[in-house]
């Protein structure tokens, strides 16, 4: 399967482990502006020709809302799509989670929570560029009800890649047969549309644990008995010769 990468902080610490990486991969890059992300993207597929693409996923200011749903800054929604519009060259992840400023998702739904949404949906299912979505884990019809009522969450039918978010090292350790469970679902609506994320082997904004060779091991094994095309960790600035013993395993060279 193909192994790749979340960068959130795209430093050039974090970037450095893009030399260590030597099997098929993709990078998920997380930059405010497209103009950055170009250039990064640039330099990155120049140094490692095993990186077969560079994913533009754009992050908000926090007083935006960060990430991208109906409760963020609708001027900073609009300006996102504007700049993916311009450029139909590379793909793009939509980031679809709750803002981390939680002053903005304290409020109550209101008409523009909906003329938001309404404005993120037609995005993801009309947009020129490929699309992927970065999604809460769900293993239920209800659960994905919910998701899709709120925005972070999207329709099969328009085709885009779902990746769901499964880190054992944030919501504890995961059972086997729950991880199965939930990519039997995921697989199911979305095809080989799906990808699972995994992690998290670097921190984020929280006091994150980070998950062990081992656990890492267990979680690759269910999914390549799934068959999944390709497993995405967070984040590439975590990448150490522990985790390359385990990725050697299972990635497609």
């Amino acid at each position: 399967m193909i192994i790749s990468f979340f960068e959130e902080f795209p430093t050039k610490d974090n970037l450095s482990k893009i030399k260590l990486i030597n099997f098929k991969s993709k990078i998920y890059l997380a930059t405010k502006d497209i103009f950055l992300f170009v250039k990064l993207r640039s330099g990155i597929l120049k140094k490692n020709k095993k990186i077969i693409d560079v994913v533009w996923w754009p992050v908000l200011e926090r007083k935006e809302g960060y990430w991208m749903s109906p409760w963020s800054k609708r001027e900073a929604i609009l300006r996102i799509i504007k700049q993916a519009d311009s450029n139909n060259d590379f793909s793009i992840l939509w980031d679809a989670e709750l803002p981390i400023n939680k002053k903005i998702f304290t409020f109550p739904l209101t008409p523009r929570f909906y003329q938001n949404r309404k404005i993120i949906r037609n995005f993801v299912k009309n947009s020129k560029n490929k699309m992927f979505t970065a999604e809460y884990k769900s293993s239920n019809m209800f659960l994905d009800f919910w998701l899709r009522f709120s925005g972070i969450s999207f329709n099969p039918k328009y085709n885009h890649c779902v990746i769901k978010m499964v880190y054992s090292s944030l919501y504890g350790t995961i059972d086997k047969k729950d991880l199965d469970k939930v990519i039997k679902h995921n697989k199911n609506l979305y095809k080989d549309r799906f990808i699972l994320s995994l992690g998290i082997i670097a921190k984020g904004f929280g006091d994150e644990g980070l998950i062990s060779p081992r656990e890492l091991r267990n979680c690759l094994d269910v999914a390549g008995t799934n068959n999944l095309k390709e497993v995405v960790l967070f984040r590439l600035g975590g990448l150490s010769r522990e985790y390359l013993d385990v990725i050697y395993d299972f990635c497609d060279m």
